[in-house]
């Protein structure tokens, strides 16, 4: 191989000569960089997931600008916004509309255990701060004590036949 190599280059790099020379160090080497490599691809793909997850409640919502308060982080955590900062937005001339969104934490008591789930309050009737999707279910909103619930959402997953299968034997 060596030969080849000096023939299709000329001179040999001394770095291809140190890794070839010894093939357990060769193949130790190799090994070392995939590994940094599955390494790096996780911590992506985590930081992707991340990214994702926090964008994902700012879908359920058709605006283009979100006032929050100035101690938070995501639209679930931080303190709550003056009435007043809606209203100074109300007053620009570019400002067509605006209302509150009450978001908060409940547990719900199921049969086979608690699931905490993040809820968002918004006026029903106001059917252009929600997204398409759920403007067409928001005549359930209008309904004392209903909701919405996102049944792709980890806590509501059927099981699959076959998972369930496997669980009974």
């Amino acid at each position: 191989m060596s030969r080849l190599l000096q023939a299709l280059f000329g001179r040999l790099p001394i770095g291809w000569l140190q890794l070839t020379h010894s093939r357990t160090r060769f193949a130790a080497a190799l090994a070392g960089v995939a590994f940094a490599n599955v390494l790096v691809f996780v911590q992506m793909g985590i930081m992707n997931s991340m990214a994702v997850a926090t964008l994902k409640p700012y879908g359920f919502f058709a605006a283009d600008i979100m006032i929050s308060a100035s101690d938070a982080n995501s639209m679930t955590e931080g303190g709550n916004v003056a009435r007043q900062w809606l209203f100074q937005a109300l007053e620009d001339p570019d400002v067509t509309a605006g209302t509150g969104l009450f978001v908060g934490n409940i547990s719900w008591q199921r049969p086979e255990k608690t699931l905490g789930l993040t809820t968002y309050g918004i006026d029903p009737t106001l059917a252009g701060f929600i997204s398409p999707d759920l403007a067409a279910k928001s005549g359930a909103l209008q309904l004392q004590n209903s909701g919405i619930l996102d049944r792709n959402s980890r806590a509501f997953r059927r099981k699959r036949p076959l998972e369930s299968a496997r669980k009974a034997r």
